[in-house]
Parts: structure tokens; C-alpha cells; sequence
């Protein structure tokens, strides 16, 4: 699902409009009708670039955040709002069925700040 970042009219404030016209509220969607000024436009469509810091810092996370299978897998499951500072825990896949957890960070956004099935992530080790 495919978002775009506007100021609320009533508040002027953030808020996050989906591609099916409904705005994103605390998480959920609601049901209020969209302004005349979707579909979002090419500059609106998404982050180019997502910069993301690891932890732990290590050359077995770094082969494995570097996969474009892993890349695909966040675009699929961040699909939506991300917000410098953001921080979530994932795991990786280390082989022969083993994971490691890792966590990450958005430390800068290219472009809107909506991951879509465009956005390009880069991955910066991170010593915590």
C-alpha cells in the first residue's frame, strides 16, 4: 500500500493518506474521503532512499541486511510511514536455518518519508 505524506486542514499537522483514499490515524485507517488531489504525484510517491543503522555491527549481519531478498522483505513489511529515528527489531537469516536478531534505525530518508516497493535501503553499521 502505497502512502503520501500532507498537513491535516484542521490541525496542520502530519498525516498519511493511502493509495485506496483513506487517511492513516494512529496506526489504522479511517474512512473520511480524500481531497480532489490524489493520485499522488512522482514527488510524492515514496522514499528514494532509506538509511538504515545495525546493530550489532558485524560482517555475518552485513552479508545478510545486503541481500536483495532481505531488501525486498522490508520493503514488503515497513510498506508505509517511516520517521528519522524510527527504530524496530528484525532478525536475519545466517544460514542452515539459524537467525540473528538486529536492530534498526532510520537515520535519514530520501524523498517522502513513506517506504514503497521503489525505496532503495542503505545500511550503516552501528556500534551500540
Amino acid at each position: 500500500m502505497r502512502y503520501r505524506q500532507q498537513l491535516s486542514v484542521e490541525t496542520s499537522t502530519p498525516e498519511f493518506i493511502s493509495s485506496d483514499g483513506q487517511r492513516l490515524v494512529d496506526g489504522t485507517h479511517t474512512t473520511e474521503p480524500l481531497a480532489a488531489s490524489w493520485p499522488m504525484t512522482a514527488s510524492e510517491q515514496g522514499a528514494e532512499t532509506v538509511v538504515l543503522s545495525y546493530a550489532p555491527a558485524d560482517d555475518r549481519t552485513a552479508t545478510a541486511l545486503d541481500a536483495e531478498s532481505y531488501r525486498a522483505y522490508l520493503r514488503r513489511t515497513r510498506d508505509g510511514p517511516v520517521t528519522v529515528g524510527d527504530e524496530f527489531e528484525e532478525f536475519v537469516n545466517c544460514g542452515c536455518g539459524t537467525t540473528r536478531d538486529v536492530s534498526l534505525r532510520v537515520e535519514d530518508v530520501v524523498g517522502t518519508a513513506v517506504v514503497t516497493s521503489e525505496t532503495r535501503f542503505i545500511f550503516e553499521p552501528r556500534d551500540d
